[in-house]
């Protein structure tokens, strides 16, 4: 996957939340600066299981497409995008070093 940062602003941080299980999240960080240049792509690997799970009835249904969603992103100016609760999250541990 890619992320290409189309904002003025250097990303230090993202969340990216699966559709699959809405508990499954994945944060990248560099608390020594910038992430994401303005203007400039972040490639990383996002893993999705698809396997088709059987229903009550006994029959198993297609594989569920995989989605994922970014949720929030955090700026070296100390803003952010997105979901409030998710960039809080981002935030909590460079804050907590």
């Amino acid at each position: 996957m890619a992320l290409h940062n189309l904002s003025s602003r250097a990303a230090t941080a993202f969340l990216v939340e699966t559709s699959l299980d809405h508990n499954s999240n994945y944060t990248e960080s560099d608390d020594r600066g910038v992430l994401i240049d303005p203007g400039a792509n972040h490639e990383f690997r996002l893993f999705c299981d698809t396997s088709a799970s059987v229903t009550s009835n006994g029959i198993a249904p297609g594989p569920a497409p995989c989605v994922f969603n970014l949720k929030a992103a955090l700026f070296a100016d100390g803003s952010y995008e997105g979901d409030a609760s998710a960039a809080a999250t981002l935030a909590v541990r460079p804050i907590a070093a």
